[in-house]
């Protein structure tokens, strides 16, 4: 956007609008011939054969000699439960402010992008190398304004980057039909200040905002949640607002001029500050932080109890399943895997020779 405004800003006067257009699409050309040339495809992974699928679904898990896994009815492991499902995105905590908030923010963008050029030419009468100027200064300022809020959301939550540079933007937003009329200089200073500050609440429709809310909903509330259902909801909403705003700004334009409008844009700006309130602090719940560890708990309640057999030497051997972290060691050479059922035998067997023996001592 940098450079197609940047070309566009030079051609235009020297060689009129079919320049204006011409330098952009060459470059576009040239960008898609040179990603065509140097793009790659990626690696196929290699496929499995499916007698290796079926080998490796029927060959059992290596054990250790003399343990067994499972219980002495031989019942079989529980199945694991289904993955929950996840929720309406709108049901998702932190989803319904926000979506709200870029309702009323979003058309603020909009609103310099359609009306920009025509009010720096047509209200403050610059030609048109100026105002392009301008405008390419409104482009840098939303490049640097997005890349600051998010360096700002690696360290801070939401509302504690998004409801201070509300503030600051309806503040610019007040001020911006009087401190433009003053000259080109006040008039560049404004637009870059105001365009940084639009970039910034920008990123209330992207990604940054969508991981925020997912990361809360799931480590804190154990609620699934995806990314992209999140970030879609919320930018469909913010293009609701814009429609509606195109329509309101051409009539308050006619009927009560621009100050009303920027006076319109200031409103919003605080409206949206106010609904981003709830995301200053980041959700924390002791019940939903313990929702991981309950979960696991349940999980090793629900497995099948490990018995205790003796193992070579006079020794129990117990399941290395059974304990946290414990790791399962595959046999010695020439000793074959057991499972549950030929263990369980094997258990009997010996326990019926060791009573043989007796008698026979005993005789």
């Amino acid at each position: 956007s940098l450079l197609s405004a940047g070309v566009s800003s030079v051609a235009l006067p020297r060689r009129g609008w079919r320049g204006a257009f011409e330098g952009p699409a060459l470059a576009g050309i040239v960008a898609a011939c040179f990603l065509g040339l140097t793009l790659t495809p990626a690696p196929v992974a290699r496929a499995v054969a499916p007698a290796q699928v079926a080998v490796m679904r029927e060959s059992p898990a290596p054990l250790r000699p003399g343990v067994c896994v499972g219980n002495e009815t031989g019942a079989k492991p529980p199945v694991p439960a289904a993955p929950r499902r996840p929720p309406p995105v709108w049901q998702l905590d932190l989803v319904r402010p926000v979506a709200a908030a870029y309702l009323v923010l979003k058309p603020i963008r909009y609103l310099f992008l359609f009306w920009g050029n025509y009010y720096q030419s047509r209200v403050l009468g610059l030609p048109l190398a100026s105002s392009s100027a301008v405008e390419l200064c409104a482009t840098a300022g939303g490049m640097a304004g997005g890349v600051a809020c998010g360096l700002c959301a690696d360290r801070l939550f939401l509302g504690q980057v998004f409801v201070p540079v509300a503030l600051l933007l309806a503040l610019c937003l007040a001020a911006f039909p009087y401190v433009s009329a003053w000259g080109f200089a006040s008039d560049v200073a404004i637009v870059t200040a105001t365009s940084a500050l639009i970039g910034a609440l920008d990123n209330i429709g992207s990604g940054l905002t969508g991981a925020a809310i997912v990361e809360v909903n799931e480590r804190v509330h154990g609620v699934p949640a995806s990314i992209a259902s999140v970030v879609a909801f919320v930018a469909a909403l913010g293009s609701v607002g814009t429609i509606i705003q195109g329509q309101v700004v051409a009539h308050v334009m006619d009927g009560r001029g621009w100050h009303a409008v920027f006076f319109l844009t200031s409103m919003q700006a605080l409206v949206g500050a106010a609904l981003l309130v709830p995301t200053i602090s980041r959700p924390t719940s002791s019940a939903a932080n313990e929702a991981p560890a309950a979960r696991e708990r349940a999980e090793r309640e629900s497995e099948p109890p490990s018995r205790v057999l003796p193992a070579a030497g006079g020794k129990a051997g117990r399941d290395p399943a059974s304990s946290a972290g414990a790791k399962r060691r595959p046999p010695r050479l020439g000793q074959p895997a057991t499972g549950c059922g030929n263990s369980l035998a094997a258990d009997s067997a010996s326990d019926i020779g060791r009573s043989d023996s007796r008698r026979l001592k005993a005789a």
